[in-house]
């Protein structure tokens, strides 16, 4: 959720959107500096919230990499990821469950961004199979027995609550015919892999 820290408070804008305009004037009268943290500025955008526009460096924080890792283990670093309390924890797959688990139900569930969570757990899924292909919004609409138009939508939630993101495609080639859908990538190989039950890769014999 977004939070704005000052003084050793915190406010949980998320909550109370009307509180960005309060940030926006004492940025604006007094210089007052804040941290604004969060998982997703969809809600806020939705309510028509006052994004501070031009008054906020947006910062993004991704799973750690093999630099920041001492002893780096790539076995382990592909099939738990990066993200920091997972890949040094003596149980990471008990902490993906959980974490994917409190993913569905405070940010998906709670923050009533689906209506219906069931066809959103078959299109994750889906969208977990294909990670890093070509985005097909046919197939996965058909495999995940959603129309497409519900497919486009949730991939906007999983971009949008930052969960992923789309690579787009070079389309100003002049030698071949240019490729008209992205890729789509989560944000971290572990909570991929959570997501479609592979708890497990193997190098090949």
């Amino acid at each position: 959720m977004f939070g704005a820290r000052s003084t050793g408070k915190t406010y949980w804008i998320q909550k109370l959107p009307p509180l960005l305009d309060e940030v926006h004037n004492l940025i604006e009268d007094q210089k007052v500096h804040f941290l604004l943290t969060g998982s997703s500025a969809r809600k806020l955008r939705q309510k028509s919230a006052n994004m501070l526009g031009g008054r906020a460096l947006n910062k993004n924080f991704f799973p750690l990499t093999s630099t920041e890792i001492p002893e780096f283990d790539l076995d382990r670093y592909l099939n738990y990821g990066g993200l920091p309390r997972v890949y040094q924890s003596e149980d990471p797959l008990l902490e993906l469950d959980a974490y994917v688990s409190a993913y569905i139900d405070l940010e998906i569930k709670a923050e009533s961004l689906v209506r219906n969570l069931i066809p959103f757990h078959r299109f994750i899924k889906t969208a977990a199979i294909s990670n890093g292909e070509l985005i097909n919004y046919a197939n996965i609409s058909s495999d995940a027995a959603i129309p497409a138009s519900t497919v486009k939508e949730y991939f906007s939630v999983l971009e949008d609550t930052l969960f992923g993101f789309v690579l787009e495609p070079w389309i100003e080639s002049k030698k071949r015919k240019a490729i008209q859908t992205g890729k789509f990538y989560f944000f971290d190989t572990g909570v991929c892999n959570t997501i479609i039950g592979a708890h497990k890769i193997e190098k090949a014999s």
